[in-house]
């Protein structure tokens, strides 16, 4: 494949602090033909793309540990020039999104941080500063249930005055409508009363486009916060390049999925993609990963390695069962794991697992569902990053593995997608129609 031209600055900087997250912004900004790259690590990169998604792979760590990942990108992307630094934050508000937009905003010097993490598209919108999932205010889904990161605050304001102590404004883009002197007059009056954090409502995708019209034209220096949602709207005032981006060739063969989030989306994506002729299910009781022994990794290999000799596509993926599900909580107090640590252990183990039947058998088709997996498979497998190269769906990127382009991967948020979300990656990366 040609490569787009790469340079020593990037335009665009985003932050991402999990790897499904960073695809699901960055890939925004392919259709301005701008070449998009997510790096683990921006040292030993000397050609940057366009615009440069930094993932630092830090919604699960410790908050002393996020705000020192974050600040150390932050005074990367300073140090290269970014003219826009774009924070993005989980839609479902994991992580510690308070900590890490004081970690860059102590970097630069900017008026505000405009804070607007609803994702219509992806049924999260944020009304009158709560954030809801279809709906549903976000403490009362399965994300206060999350093992490794639950939320139980859903007020945004709230949250980040907790996280932070910041001073932290509510504004609903409609009450202001597209009056410039009443947006002017909001913003002054915030800066009268030192308040720099700005959080939105959006319930659909023209509340975006309202506020990233009005913030532009108000001419204050910004960093803005959010998901792949506002991403999208700040593409207005990017101009086209007129590239295109181009994928590598991908060597035939079948495609391995590996799925460890526990999410009840994945769970029905898995089980419609296991009804496809020629697909095997390497369902993987996530407790045993945890106290992992030779002779049951060896069973699991078999089953993988058997479904590739006989050129089917694979589906691994962590046991969401519930019984699966309290058994892996028992064995993680047993060995004095927290949930977070036992969850970062079952996926470490999972990507051990996969990793090594994906190099012996050259499997160069994956997908890779749940952030902290997808990182740790792409880190088992030698890659320095992704450069991506388009959308299955909204929320499903791909692109090649940036140390082996000839691997193919789509990423996948564990509580992204629709039911056939899996067909269609699976499809995408065969080359094929899918039927469903």
């Amino acid at each position: 494949m040609q490569r787009h031209s790469k340079k020593s600055s990037p335009t665009i900087g985003i932050i991402a602090d999990d790897l499904t997250g960073a695809g699901d912004t960055g890939v925004r900004f392919l259709s301005k033909g701008l070449d998009v790259s997510v790096l683990f690590a921006p040292e030993g990169e000397d050609r940057l793309s366009d615009v440069v998604v930094l993932d630092t792979d830090s919604r699960t760590q410790d908050r002393e540990a996020a705000y020192a990942l974050v600040s150390r990108a932050a005074v990367w992307m300073k140090g290269k020039g970014c003219r826009t630094v774009y924070k993005k934050v989980d839609s479902t508000l994991r992580g510690h999104i308070g900590v890490e937009i004081q970690a860059v905003m102590e970097q630069f010097e900017f008026d505000f941080a405009v804070i607007a993490p609803a994702y219509p598209k992806m049924g999260r919108t944020t009304v009158n500063g709560i954030q809801y999932v279809e709906g549903i205010p976000l403490h009362e889904t399965e994300m206060a249930r999350d093992p490794k990161t639950p939320v139980k605050e859903s007020n945004l304001v709230r949250l980040l005055r907790q996280q932070s102590g910041e001073k932290t404004a509510h504004i609903d883009p409609r009450s202001l409508g597209d009056d410039a002197t009443r947006w002017q007059e909001v913003l002054d009056r915030c800066r009268e009363e030192g308040i720099r954090w700005l959080v939105f409502d959006a319930r659909t995708d023209l509340d975006l486009a309202l506020l990233v019209r009005q913030i532009k034209a108000a001419s204050h220096s910004v960093l803005w916060v959010g998901s792949a949602g506002l991403a999208e709207h700040l593409l207005d005032s990017v101009p086209e390049t007129g590239k295109e981006a181009r994928m590598e060739n991908v060597a035939s063969g079948p495609v391995m999925a590996v799925a460890g989030s526990m999410a009840e989306v994945t769970r029905v994506q898995i089980q419609r993609a296991l009804t496809r002729p020629r697909t095997a299910g390497v369902e993987v009781d996530p407790s045993e990963l945890l106290r992992p022994r030779s002779e049951i990794l060896d069973r699991y290999t078999a089953e993988m390695e058997e479904a590739l000799r006989r050129g089917d596509d694979v589906i691994v993926h962590v046991s969401t069962r519930d019984d699966a599900f309290r058994r892996a909580r028992r064995t993680g107090a047993d060995l004095g794991m927290t949930p977070l640590e036992a969850g970062n252990r079952i996926s470490e183990e999972l990507a051990r697992l996969t990793g090594r039947v994906i190099q012996r058998h050259e499997v160069n088709k994956l997908i890779l569902t749940g952030g902290d997996t997808a990182k740790s498979v792409c880190r088992r497998l030698g890659a320095r990053g992704i450069s991506l190269r388009g959308e299955v769906e909204p929320g499903l990127p791909f692109g090649n593995l940036i140390g082996n382009p000839r691997r193919m991967t789509v990423t996948k948020a564990g509580a992204f997608g629709s039911g056939d979300s899996l067909i269609h990656a699976i499809h995408q990366l065969k080359g094929t129609k899918a039927n469903v």
